[in-house]
């Protein structure tokens, strides 16, 4: 049935169902478009990280931060083909929409027979991780419980604090794009700065294997964007 959904969307709609499966095996049973979005960013924005095959994309930061019209397309298609479900509707003050989405059994017969192809069960492997990561760090109880955003999609507290993110915000305007593959941004600076350190000490680090190497990097880099953001909340 994923078939169905247009050739240049493939990829990001078998991603997507990643997301959704990772969050439902941690009891997360629905998401909105806003949480999808923001864990679909830093799976693509590090996944340099682990040379992981995944298409290029280009995110616009519009009122609710970094966010891409063909991720909320393919939702879109993933549900007019029933793979996953709209649970949930609500109107915010600034006349935007949060809808939240789960994956469903079709979804999920979907995921396992994907899967069983290697590209496949590394960029799920990659793409739950992240998710699970953004999971956790949604549940700090730090966050402003007075703002639209509540439970998981507070993560946009973090994504906020992306380096990236924080430059391209500064020198454009309200609508602007954000090349993830740009060498020349700050987040891709420290993602070299840590492979590079990783290749140099490899002698002496123990992580023990690749995966777990790149798990480690990644809860660093989560910690550094939760380090950003308390800071600015101490002085705020």
């Amino acid at each position: 049935m994923v078939t169905l959904i247009k050739d240049r969307n493939i990829h990001k709609a078998n991603e997507i169902l990643y997301i959704l499966n990772a969050l439902d095996e941690v009891g997360k049973s629905t998401v909105s478009k806003v949480g999808i979005q923001k864990i679909y960013y830093l799976s693509s924005l590090l996944s340099p990280i682990k040379n992981i095959v995944m298409s290029i994309i280009r995110f616009y930061s519009q009122l609710r931060g970094p966010y891409n019209y063909e991720i909320q397309n393919t939702i879109d298609q993933l549900v007019a083909y029933g793979l996953i479900d709209v649970c949930a509707f609500q109107t915010l003050n600034y006349n935007a929409a949060l809808s939240e989405y789960r994956i469903n059994l079709e979804g999920k017969k979907v995921v396992n027979s994907l899967i069983k192809y290697y590209k496949e069960e590394e960029k799920n492997w990659w793409i739950n991780f992240i998710t699970k990561c953004t999971f956790l760090y949604s549940r700090e109880n730090l966050y402003d419980k007075n703002m639209d955003y509540q439970g998981f999609d507070t993560i946009v507290n973090l994504v906020y604090k992306d380096s990236t993110y924080e430059v391209i915000k500064k020198n454009s305007k309200k609508n602007y794009p954000i090349d993830i593959d740009n060498k020349n941004l700050p987040t891709n600076e420290l993602i070299n700065y840590v492979k590079n350190y990783v290749e140099v000490n490899k002698k002496n680090l123990n992580f023990g294997s690749e995966r777990q190497t790149a798990e480690i990097i990644i809860l660093t880099y989560f910690e550094f964007l939760y380090t950003k953001f308390i800071e600015a909340k101490n002085n705020e």
